[in-house]
């Protein structure tokens, strides 16, 4: 599937929404208009960039976006106040966005240098 219908933003009630596996080089407005979406998957994609518009999915708590050709992330990501799963890896990234100082992310110790490295916007050499 290279493309989605314009319809899907109709599916108000739907949370879980698994686009893997297919050959997206963007995603379509129509996924930011889903009000209630808490799990979105599109690993092993062709997607290049995330949009700005990721912020309106207020209650995504999970985003996995593995193992595509993302360069770079939208700074709106750090807005996800519910996000607590972040999938990046096998991507072309070499840096991240920071997090807003009130993002809930940044009030808990980080784990390592590692997690405090990212919530700075950089990624460490593992």
């Amino acid at each position: 599937m290279r493309s989605l219908s314009p319809r899907l933003g109709n599916l108000q009630a739907l949370t879980y929404l698994n686009l893997s596996r297919n050959l997206l080089s963007s995603l379509p407005p129509s996924v930011f208009e889903l009000p209630l979406l808490r799990v979105l998957i599109v690993s092993n994609n062709k997607l290049c960039s995330l949009p700005a518009s990721i912020h309106s999915l207020t209650h995504l708590r999970q985003l996995d976006v593995s193992c595509n050709e993302l360069q770079s992330l939208p700074a709106e990501l750090g807005q996800l106040e519910c996000l607590r799963d972040l999938n990046l890896r096998r991507n072309q990234l070499s840096t991240l966005p920071q997090a807003p100082p009130e993002h809930p992310a940044r009030q808990q110790p980080a784990a390592n240098a590692a997690c405090a490295d990212l919530l700075q916007g950089q990624i460490p050499h593992l």
